[in-house]
């Protein structure tokens, strides 16, 4: 270690005062702005999360029983929709995500159920010990990363050097956020996860064993299982102290040599993953499955790097800038550390690829770039190159960048600040709306309106503003002469009409209506546009013995129509109609944000009974935002 031996470990009393702080600010934030540890266990979480109650109060792994879901979610509101699993074809569940934090959870769950048992609470699995007992239980996995990454930076830096590079993570980085105010999210816990991993890597290549091969195996299945998209780590371990071709070819002598430890590592990735195989087995019949089916998924051929390091709606260098000097520091690696400055960089390199391509690159509802504070851990050491470097740089030149780096600090703490005081938006963010609110304590008047559209997620929305915007019909049906999509003249049908000589029949054999598509630049320019469908429809028999649905969605760009964004279904029994007669429907449609200027507006019907349906005089109208 680079410990001054003739002086106190400085970080040493840093990283206890910081945790101490973390745990302070963590306890009041719960107790006083989240209503004391209610409804923490709510949107991301409960599919972390869902597994446990599901297989050990409930025993119902499948979640076949929708009314424990119903009470669920009348009673704990944990979000807005029941987005957190996947229904298969053959009526199972399927939580989004994996096991992994299912796992780290585990302990806290079983001390809570006992909690519930002897205190009276309900044993559901979200009364109130289960909510405190996880929210403050997962700090046994956030805060010792601050003291897994001292330790490491120690074996390569002096303390002062470490000490400062502590001071400029924990306070001038998002990690500040997420470990006192989203900590049961997984990005604080995988901070710790990564630095435990990089710190274990370091002492498996200074001396490999059996023991070592095998925990690091465990813990990189751990990791994996929580977050898939870590795999980026694989070049840290192929690549570790490799400086040049001929140590690439060492290296894998070396794991030639040594195969019995890599076939250790092996065998604890698959052991975590086991519990995993087994439940993917059983719900789907298959060891391996893709749960991502109701995400926004990927798309390895747009990758957004652009957007991911400088744009106004959330961006690593505008709202994070401290990711500047940690790019720098692997820069400066080159001929401080040869030996970690290509797999830092191929590190990297894939991390800003991979979660650049996702299509949700703005990282859903959060302050600033959250997906990355679990890169932070490995960003350690180059921003401890740089931290070495400026202080060892004559006073003038000192000076300068160590004032930038407080600004830097004074800035992440501030719009923190503004983030959980609702002046920064987690997800509408605009570069005008950031420039009115720039260091404001509140939000100036008028300035709401300079944010992105809010979005909803609910099955009916409301559009009571269409002055605001320039309307125009995108498509018309009336299944004669004027069509907008090509119709099958199989299905024109002139016994039963609205107008005109024919309308258009529905059965079993033809469920679906033509299909009206058009990409979304097509659509709007802007971020937004409502559609708005009308139809006359009709049937002979109760629609509740034959339904219908009105469909309208975005279908992802390349995916066939097989995945869309923003799926509605209106089922047509399910609201006020008349048998026999002709009844009239308007609904209205927010676009979704696009993740895709390709991406598809779809629009049809689809008739889910056997008996004859009719429709006719159907209009898809799009409502613009006006240009300033």
């Amino acid at each position: 270690m680079n410990i001054d031996s003739n002086k106190a470990p400085l970080s040493k009393w840093y990283a206890w005062l910081i945790v101490i702080f973390f745990i302070v600010l963590h306890t009041y934030n719960r107790v006083f702005n989240y209503d004391h540890f209610n409804n923490m266990i709510s949107w991301d979480v409960l599919s972390y999360y869902i597994y446990l109650p599901f297989t050990f109060i409930y025993h119902d792994i499948g979640m076949h029983d929708q009314s424990i879901i119903k009470h669920i979610f009348e009673v704990y509101h944990p979000s807005e929709t029941f987005y957190q699993a996947y229904l298969l074809p053959n009526g199972n569940w399927v939580p989004a995500y994996t096991m992994g934090f299912a796992i780290l959870f585990m302990p806290f769950f079983f001390l809570a159920h006992l909690w519930a048992y002897l205190g009276g609470y309900p044993m559901d699995g979200f009364s109130y010990p289960y909510q405190f007992c996880i929210t403050n239980g997962v700090l046994l996995y956030i805060l010792p990363g601050i003291f897994i990454v001292r330790n490491l930076l120690l074996r390569y830096f002096t303390d002062k050097v470490v000490l400062m590079s502590l001071v400029l993570i924990t306070l001038g980085t998002n990690y500040f956020h997420e470990v006192f105010d989203d900590s049961l999210m997984p990005h604080g816990m995988m901070f710790t996860g990564i630095a435990a991993f990089v710190f274990l890597l370091d002492s498996w290549y200074q001396q490999p064993t059996k023991k070592r091969s095998f925990v690091l195996g465990l813990l990189t299945g751990i990791i994996l299982l929580c977050r898939g998209s870590e795999i980026v780590i694989i070049f840290l371990a192929l690549f570790w102290n490799v400086k040049s071709k001929q140590d690439f070819i060492d290296r894998l002598h070396f794991f030639k040599l040594n195969f019995t430890f890599i076939l250790l590592i092996i065998s604890g990735v698959f052991l975590v993953f086991l519990p995993q195989f087994i439940h993917w087995k059983i719900m789907t019949g298959e060891f391996l499955f893709n749960s991502y089916k109701n995400t926004e998924g990927v798309d390895w051929a747009n990758p957004n790097i652009v957007e991911v390091l400088i744009s106004f709606r959330k961006s690593l260098l505008i709202y994070t800038p401290m990711y500047l000097v940690m790019f720098i520091g692997i820069l400066m690696m080159r001929k401080k550390l040869p030996g970690l400055y290509i797999p830092f960089l191929l590190f990297f390199l894939s991390n800003l690829y991979l979660l650049s391509c996702w299509a949700a690159w703005w990282n859903g509802f959060s302050f600033g770039m959250r997906y990355w504070v679990e890169s932070f851990a490995v960003m350690s050491i180059p921003l401890a190159v740089f931290s070495e470097w400026i202080l060892k740089r004559k006073i003038i030149l000192k000076s300068i960048v160590l004032l930038i780096l407080l600004v830097f600090i004074f800035l992440n703490i501030f719009q923190t600040w503004q983030y959980c005081n609702n002046i920064i938006d987690g997800s509408r963010m605009t570069k005008k709306y950031y420039l009115a609110t720039f260091l404001k304590r509140k939000i100036p008047d008028g300035a709401e309106k300079l944010l992105e559209i809010k979005r909803s997620d609910g099955e009916f929305e409301s559009f009571d503003n269409p002055g605001d915007y320039d309307h125009r019909t995108l498509a018309y049906f009336n299944f004669e002469d004027i069509n907008s999509a090509v119709i099958d003249t199989f299905c024109q049908d002139s016994t039963i009409r609205y107008s005109g000589k024919y309308s258009y029949r529905l059965d079993k054999d033809h469920p679906y209506s033509p299909t009206y598509r058009l990409p979304y630049y097509l659509v709007t320019e802007g971020d937004h546009a409502w559609i708005r469908v009308t139809l006359y429809y009709r049937s002979e028999v109760d629609l509740k013995d034959n339904p219908a649905s009105l469909v309208i969605s975005m279908e992802r760009y390349g995916k066939g129509g097989r995945d869309n964004n923003k799926y509605r279904a209106i089922d047509l029994e399910k609201r006020e109609y008349k048998t026999g007669e002709w009844n009239y429907i308007t609904f209205d449609y927010q676009t979704p944000l696009p993740l895709h200027d390709k991406d598809k507006l779809s629009v049809y019907i689809w008739h889910r009974g056997e008996h004859p349906f009719y429709i006719d005089e159907m209009k898809i109208e799009d409502y613009t935002p006006k240009k300033e």
